[in-house]
């Protein structure tokens, strides 16, 4: 449940640097290869060579890099997309949604818990990240489809349940 647009738009950017980083590397050796052929012939222009290249391999590190604040940006988001959330992780929520239905999130969370090792309001915030975001995934229907078959499965038992209780109260002594 990443926040996609922002997020393309920092990996664009990161490609874009890393792109121009390896052109500056591709530079910068060529211009210590021509500082080694130019050592016989012109020594004054072989140290300029090789000055450029000093310069531009300083800059290797800090000028194709993101910025800080797109660093930043760029961790938050990721954070804020269960990034290190694994396809089991998904599938026992999944699972757990069928079971309990969508409005029994302290069972949900729980069950996933269980089965995951997460912490309780890391799910919590996965359920509700779920909820607001579930029409971006591609087969949010069929996920629905199985929640609500699920939500009635759960509205029968009680149902049933219900019934039975009102049954055994009508008589004074049930078991006999």
């Amino acid at each position: 449940f990443f926040d996609k647009t922002q997020l393309y738009a920092l990996i664009a950017k990161e490609d874009e640097l890393a792109t121009k980083r390896h052109e500056a590397l591709i530079k910068t050796k060529e211009l210590r290869n021509q500082a080694a052929n130019a050592q016989k012939d012109d020594p004054a222009q072989a140290v300029e060579f090789a000055q450029l290249a000093e310069a531009l391999e300083l800059r290797l590190d800090t000028d194709f890099e993101l910025g800080p604040s797109d660093a930043e940006n760029k961790k938050i988001l990721l954070e804020e997309g269960f990034s290190d959330w694994t396809r089991k992780d998904y599938r026992s929520f999944l699972a757990a949604l069928e079971r309990r239905g969508r409005a029994d999130v302290q069972n949900i969370c729980r069950d996933v818990a269980t089965e995951t090792n997460r912490q309780l309001a890391q799910i919590e915030r996965y359920h509700n990240a779920f909820w607001r975001k579930y029409q971006e995934l591609p087969e949010w229907e069929k996920i629905i489809d199985k929640v609500q078959k699920g939500e009635k499965r759960l509205a029968r038992a009680n149902e049933i349940r219900q019934l039975l209780a009102s049954k055994v109260q009508r008589h004074a002594s049930p078991w006999q």
